[in-house]
């Protein structure tokens, strides 16, 4: 029999097909892990929302400048709930069918609350950056959050405004947009703030839009006897109130919250809003070397200064990526995260209890000279 001659490139061939199927099960084996980032990126609220997912995407893009987590890429899909229940549900289903390990989100708690019941069902683990809400403690459940509830918030606030600020008559104003944060901040900084002796002699929730007058707010409190007003909304809206006050010559102290403190309400807000308070677990003059490396990358990636929902989010990504890196498996990504226990964050070490609540120290800030200031 005659034998034929084989070229080279039919060897090529014939050794690639059976290189195939290990080739096939080689990709499979480093397929990337999916993560999965939701928020309010478009619309009223968006600087919060975009500020987070900005610093989840550097944690997990400094992590494959690594290599991955054991070999694997990590991906992270974003999605927008535009502050809508009905659409953070429907960004969740998405996510989870896009087969992400884990969610990071919502940015507000009114988002999670909404979000909460789908993620229990599906048992899919959600790590909250800035969810302050009361409604969420010491609950066992597929929730874990980087920041405390806004009840030491309140409380804290409450605390500083009777006793260095003198205070003792407050108008308060509190956006229903965000009801599950804004309304459980008000109740807390009442109680606090009544415990010490003081009033609140005017309070009033109200949802931003077109219809809303923001000079009718001002002109409400300012027809009170209030020494200082408690805001309780997001950085636009705050920034729109606090110009209105100080056009109807309304000098007394304005008490913000944690939701407000991102660069837009300083840009909108101008010498309005000089003096303004705030009870933080972010100091934007950080020192901690871990912080100014992130601070520097973030300004060189994105072209603005980090903020609080940027620190925290990334935070968030690295709880994350750690658990992932100690078990892989989804399915033990929270009993991971419980048994660690402690997380070093950028500006210092938070504990994860039991429940994923957070436990860390706050500070109080202020703006002076349009720059957030540490005041304690």
């Amino acid at each position: 029999m005659r034998k034929v001659p084989i070229k080279s490139h039919t060897i090529a061939l014939i050794i690639l097909t059976s290189l195939l199927p290990a080739g096939i099960a080689g990709c499979r084996q480093a397929e990337p892990l999916k993560l999965g980032f939701v928020g309010g990126l478009t619309g009223r609220y968006s600087d919060l929302g975009t500020a987070g997912r900005n610093g989840a995407l550097l944690a997990v893009e400094k992590v494959n400048q690594s290599g991955g987590i054991n070999g694997r890429i990590i991906e992270l899909i974003t999605r927008d709930d535009k502050q809508d229940p009905a659409v953070a549900v429907q960004a969740d289903r998405e996510l989870i069918a896009a087969g992400v390990v884990a969610i990071i989100g919502h940015m507000t708690s009114s988002m999670t609350l909404a979000a909460l019941p789908l993620i229990n069902e599906q048992r899919v683990l959600m790590v909250s950056p800035t969810t302050t809400t009361e409604k969420l403690a010491g609950i066992d459940d597929f929730f874990i959050r980087v920041v405390s509830t806004n009840k030491t918030e309140a409380h804290n606030m409450a605390g500083h405004a009777f006793h260095a600020q003198g205070l003792k008559k407050i108008g308060a104003l509190y956006d229903l947009a965000n009801r599950g944060y804004t309304e459980g901040f008000f109740n807390n900084f009442k109680e606090e703030f009544e415990k010490y002796g003081g009033r609140i002699i005017f309070s009033k929730g109200f949802t931003a839009g077109k219809d809303l007058s923001f000079r009718s707010l001002a002109a409400e409190i300012i027809s009170t006897e209030a020494e200082g007003v408690l805001i309780a909304t997001g950085a636009l809206d705050t920034a729109m109130i606090c110009q209105q006050l100080r056009k109807e010559n309304f000098t007394g102290t304005i008490i913000s919250c944690l939701w407000a403190m991102t660069p837009e309400l300083i840009s909108h807000g101008g010498g309005a809003v000089e003096g303004l308070l705030f009870s933080q677990q972010f100091d934007q003059n950080s020192t901690a070397p871990d912080y100014l490396r992130f601070k520097s990358d973030y300004i060189s990636r994105f072209g603005s200064e980090p903020n609080f929902g940027s620190v925290h989010a990334y935070n968030a990504a690295r709880v994350l990526l750690e658990a992932l890196s100690i078990d892989s498996g989804p399915d033990n990504l929270k009993d991971t995260i419980i048994a660690k226990g402690t997380f070093s964050g950028l500006q210092g070490d938070f504990e994860i209890d039991r429940y994923g609540d957070t436990h860390s120290r706050r500070t109080l800030l202020t703006i002076r000279d349009g720059q957030f200031t540490r005041i304690d």
